[in-house]
């Protein structure tokens, strides 16, 4: 999302218009053009990969608003302004969900939070198109920055939930959350296990492929994530079997973030070695009309539980060297 098809405004600098809006940049002041070029260009990676002309959703995968934050937060505060002036302008069709965005949270303390939060780290996808008319993605100056090594991975790792979520035309927020497969658990709160398990795994594939980053770097990190051979790391496999090994269960708590962080991924990984990358596409460009449930059995041939069943056995496997 990406360098060419892109509106970038800088504050206290005049906008530049390139090709098309499908993509506006908004940077803080302590931003550097750098900094815009590094996340644009992975962005664009995500683009070339995923979001194809031909898929149903294509409609779907623009416009973005990605919003850069530097380390200042009085440039961040001034960040969150141009953003609503933004939405303001162009969603206005759109103000009630949209504008929410500018709105003070209860517990802010700069700005209105929605941005300046992002001052300490971190990056997110905070909105979606069908909802609010626009996918909004925020990425930040550190945890990592545009210099760190990760940093292309995250990008393109939020670039897949704006894949994700554009398969859905679902407006209520609890449907479309039943459709991605967030309310897949034996409870009725949200789970991440699958949403954020196949972006963190398709992401990683697909920056392992890239020039520049170690041919081994999705081996040795799927390694990492169980502690393999790590002195003094706590086996993430036992914990979560001796749990019951429901991982559609897991919420956002802290041990829910540990399971999504290292089984979630392996799971995802293990479906892509039994059917193939291109089911995952299938299995989304189905999602809208079938839901989580029925488009999980026809690509993966069994329901969800049953294939996460075959899945822990698989799983209590020792890692080859």
């Amino acid at each position: 999302m990406y360098k060419l098809v892109v509106l970038i405004f800088l504050i206290a600098l005049p906008s530049q218009i390139y090709a098309n809006n499908k993509i506006t940049v908004l940077a803080a002041s302590d931003v550097s053009q750098k900094s815009i070029d590094i996340t644009t260009d992975w962005l664009s990676i995500a683009e070339k990969e995923w979001f194809k002309k031909e898929n149903p959703a294509s409609k779907r995968f623009y416009p973005i608003l990605l919003v850069l934050v530097g380390a200042d937060m009085d440039a961040a505060i001034e960040l969150e302004k141009r953003l609503c002036s933004e939405i303001k302008e162009r969603f206005a069709d759109k103000y009630d969900q949209a504008f929410a965005h500018c709105t003070p949270r209860p517990d802010c303390k700069f700005g209105l939070c929605y941005i300046t939060e992002y001052v300490n780290g971190g990056a997110a996808i905070a909105s979606s198109r069908i909802q609010q008319g626009f996918h909004l993605m925020i990425m930040s100056s550190k945890y990592p920055g545009p210099r760190d090594h990760d940093y292309g991975m995250i990008v393109i790792h939020e670039a897949y939930h704006i894949y994700q979520s554009s398969h859905i035309t679902e407006r209520d927020h609890d449907l479309f959350e039943k459709k991605m497969g967030g309310r897949s658990g034996d409870h009725n709160r949200e789970v991440p296990w699958w949403i954020e398990g196949t972006a963190d795994y398709m992401s990683r594939l697909l920056f392992s492929r890239q020039s520049g980053v170690d041919s081994k770097y999705l081996t040795n990190h799927m390694r990492d994530i169980l502690c393999h051979n790590v002195s003094g790391c706590p086996n993430p496999v036992k914990a979560y079997l001796k749990k019951g090994g429901k991982l559609y269960n897991y919420g956002y708590n802290e041990e829910g973030h540990q399971a999504i962080d290292t089984i979630a991924p392996w799971f995802v990984a293990y479906i892509i070695h039994n059917f193939g990358e291109e089911s995952m596409s299938t299995f989304y460009r189905d999602l809208d009309i079938l839901g989580f449930e029925a488009s999980f059995q026809k690509h993966f041939e069994k329901p969800y539980r049953e294939v996460i069943l075959d899945f822990n056995k698989f799983i209590k496997k020792p890692v080859k060297n």
